[in-house]
């Protein structure tokens, strides 16, 4: 799937809508669109840029970063907002018919 084929709804409209919200720590990106947001957890996870934060032994919030030499992009989320953003957009993604039908 291209990253082109994400729709570039506004990250604001989606938390109006009551998608969970990244703690942006920085961003020099420019993160401010759907698209752009999985663009950079793409290359955050990619590069194995994440951070597990846990409490007593159990993981709860995950940090991701975009980097080159240089933190150029940041954010921390919990792991049930995660949750809820992962399953928020793969619904999207159905609803939307983003993948080709021969697949």
């Amino acid at each position: 799937m291209a990253l082109r084929s994400i729709p570039e709804y506004k990250l604001t409209e989606l938390t109006a809508q009551g998608w969970p919200q990244f703690v942006v720590i920085k961003d020099n990106t420019n993160c401010d669109d759907l698209r752009k947001l999985i663009t950079n957890l793409r290359h955050g996870t990619a590069h194995a840029s994440i951070e597990f934060e846990d409490t007593g032994g159990k993981i709860d919030q995950v940090t991701i970063r975009n980097q080159y030499q240089d933190i150029n992009w940041q954010v921390k989320i919990t792991v049930t907002n995660l949750r809820d953003f992962v399953q928020r957009f793969a619904a999207l993604l159905s609803d939307e018919k983003v993948f080709p039908d021969d697949l």
